[in-house]
């Protein structure tokens, strides 16, 4: 049977086709096309027997609009209905009937409609389900659509937890448990576990010098109903493959990463090696690197329904058993993630505020679940498909790329107030040749105004080191642009920035790169990377010299 993409009905006329029967199940969707998406001539034409084909939301977006409140009503129950017809199983009809839902919910809400019949069948097509990406993508549209009722926050608090899920941690009423806190070398020099944990009371053990050192430390809840609780904290100088071997282990319900973060790579070996079937996993999981919010993406996408607890800053390895025994006094008071963050803040940590609990929404802007390259707090449309690399070639590496790209921005004194300006927008069908990325300023799903950058399919053909440096300079020619920069300085700060990727991964293509953003002059990678600091960051003192020594 030949069937067409509904986004073709929303772009313009189409190639009428020779259709087969339609399904039982999806005998609706001719009256679902007619209702919604008006305008369409000789609807049984199209075929319209597929929901799980692409959809452009907006075009959607426009088209629910201009419908009124009874027009969205109907096409909303017809949706429904239809969806409910296919049953489960068809993730992606259902994600497709959930975004559609989505569209007519919001068109109804800026109309100052109640949109209560359409709510209904949000939650219809939520309790039909168990796939949690499905639900996870239904409370990320309940969540951006600012839904109160009943219903609608048990599905935003399943992605927001209120608090840890203390019947997993404290299983059938034990109060002795076992935790992990797997780091590294820096970690047993630096991090001083012994002092801090001696100092509450604990008692600590070596069993390998710099290697491993086991804790008890028994806390009282505040709560005289409560047990004490005591913890069992075995801290190990772990490998890199290794790290999240705990996770949904069931007598491991709280573990911790303790180490560096290397730009977000720090756990890739661990997380092409981790449990399976952590779909489920609620486990309790202290990512305490510098800035830890890069690994949420994959972190998220690897256990959707576990607590993660990332860091917005750079995190100093004498903060970590700080940030730690705090955490465990909370955990043991049974403390929601509002009363946790403000313990852990005020345990002495060097910034209060960098810690993300799971209760907070400020992950989805950098967790992006299906892997289009679109964040998740913007992406109304979760993409199962993923296996099909012709319609988004890993749209992970996008998103990693500009998330690093803001880290180096951030972190290096050139710039100032560039911190997370820029988020990831998805994937465009690029041109050999043509442009890598298309930056827009718009409100973000906070309100915020921000700069989006959508990536060329052709740029994520390149090594890993020249695709992210090369998204690093053109986000940062954008800035220099934004902030009324010299052409001489914009395009000298663009080519350092890119160039100090290169002095962290030391991968392919530099001279592609740099025949691309400074053909003037020709620079090995090791020669470009004099003019950045020790960290490998971009200084104005760097970027005088660089300049300097190019008007010679």
């Amino acid at each position: 049977m030949k069937l067409i993409s509904l986004f073709l009905l929303l772009s313009g006329a189409a190639r009428a086709q020779e259709c087969g029967s339609v399904p039982d199940a999806l005998t609706d969707l001719n009256d679902v096309v007619g209702a919604f998406y008006t305008g369409a001539e000789g609807v049984a034409a199209y075929c319209p027997d597929d929901l799980s084909t692409a959809l452009d939301l907006n075009a959607a977006d426009q088209i629910a609009a201009g419908m009124n409140t009874e027009g969205r009503a109907q096409a909303s129950e017809q949706i429904a209905n239809a969806a409910k017809a296919l049953g489960t199983g068809q993730d992606q009809a259902l994600a497709n009937a959930a975004a559609l839902l989505d569209a007519l919910y919001g068109a109804e809400l800026e109309d100052g409609g109640g949109a209560e019949d359409m709510l209904t069948q949000i939650h219809g097509l939520a309790d039909m389900s168990s796939n949690a990406n499905l639900h996870r993508q239904i409370g990320l549209n309940l969540w951006r659509r600012g839904a109160k009722d009943d219903q609608s926050t048990t599905l935003i608090q399943q992605i927001l937890p209120e608090k840890p899920d203390y019947s997993r941690i404290f299983k059938d009423g034990r109060n002795e448990v076992q935790m992990v806190l797997r780091t590294g070398y820096d970690g047993f020099k630096h991090s001083y576990f012994e002092k801090v944990f001696r100092g509450v009371g604990a008692e600590v053990e070596t069993i390998v010098p710099g290697e491993e050192m086991m804790v008890r430390y028994t806390v009282q809840p505040d709560d005289p109903s409560l047990e004490p609780v005591t913890w069992f904290i075995d801290i190990i100088d772990s490998d890199s493959d290794s790290h999240l071997k705990d996770v949904k282990d069931a007598d491991l319900p709280v573990s911790m990463y303790g180490y560096h973060s290397n730009l977000g790579t720090a756990l890739d070996e661990s997380l092409a090696l981790r449990p399976d079937g952590g779909e489920l996993s609620t486990d309790f999981f202290w990512v305490d690197a510098c800035k830890s919010k890069v690994f949420a993406s994959q972190l998220s996408k690897a256990y959707p329904m576990a607590h993660f607890v990332y860091t917005r800053d750079a995190e100093y390895f004498v903060d970590m058993p700080v940030s730690l025994e705090r955490g465990l006094v909370a955990l043991a008071n049974q403390y929601d993630y509002d009363q946790m963050e403000r313990l852990v803040g005020a345990g002495g940590a060097w910034k209060s505020k960098n810690y993300i609990f799971p209760n907070n929404s400020e992950k989805f802007a950098y967790q992006d679940q299906d892997g289009d390259g679109i964040a998740d707090a913007e992406d109304r449309l979760f993409n199962f498909d993923q296996g099909a690399q012709d319609l988004y070639p890993n749209g992970e590496k996008a998103s990693r790329a500009v998330h690093i790209a803001n880290t180096y921005m951030g972190y290096s004194a050139v710039f100032t107030g560039v911190e997370d300006a820029y988020r990831p927008d998805g994937i465009f069908d690029g041109e050999p040749g043509g442009a890598l990325t298309r930056i827009e300023t718009r409100k973000d799903a906070y309100g915020n105004t921000k700069h989006f950058v959508a990536v060329s399919d052709e740029m994520l053909k390149m090594d890993q080191s020249q695709y992210t440096a090369s998204i690093a300079a053109e986000m940062t020619q954008h800035w220099g642009q934004q902030q009324g920069w010299s052409a001489e300085t914009t395009q000298a700060v663009a080519f350092l920035t890119g160039t100090a990727v290169y002095g962290v991964w030391h991968g392919a293509g530099y001279a592609d790169y740099q025949a691309t953003y400074y053909p003037q002059k020709t620079y090995r990678s090791y020669e470009a990377a004099h003019y950045l600091s020790d960290e490998d960051f971009v200084t104005s003192k760097g970027v005088a010299s660089f300049i300097r020594d190019n008007r010679r």
